[in-house]
């Protein structure tokens, strides 16, 4: 163990959370300091690594979950390529989802395969 003029690197050193390493009343040699900081970036480094490990296998278990759920809608009948664009619409704001409703239309329209009446819309002019 490192005796005087050395600190303990535990009680007398500072360590802030972005990885530095302030020396508090004694002054450490340069190499000494480069050691400390170095040690405390890797560990840094390690802790950020796990936990972007942990939050991966959490996503890989709620992707699992999803797949199940899309599985049992599918043996009961619903079409999922038809949840997933209902899904993928429900995550748009309302302005963005218009607007990409009004530029299919216009695409569609272009080409001339714009929608028809649908049963409803026929339904409300024959009432």
């Amino acid at each position: 163990m490192i005796g005087w003029p050395f600190p303990k690197i535990g009680s007398d050193l500072d360590v802030k959370g972005k990885g530095e390493a302030v020396p508090t009343g004694i002054d450490l040699p340069l190499f000494l300091k480069e050691i400390i900081m170095s040690a405390v970036a890797a560990d840094q480094l390690r802790l950020f690594i796990e936990r972007i490990e942990r939050l991966e296998e959490e996503k890989r278990g709620i992707a699992d979950d999803v797949k199940e759920v899309y599985a049992e809608a599918k043996a009961n009948g619903y079409d999922t390529k038809t949840m997933r664009a209902v899904i993928r619409l429900r995550r748009m704001e309302t302005q963005a989802r218009n607007e990409a409703d009004a530029i299919l239309e216009t695409y569609r329209a272009a080409l001339g395969i714009a929608y028809g009446e649908t049963p409803i819309e026929r339904a409300i002019k024959a009432a």
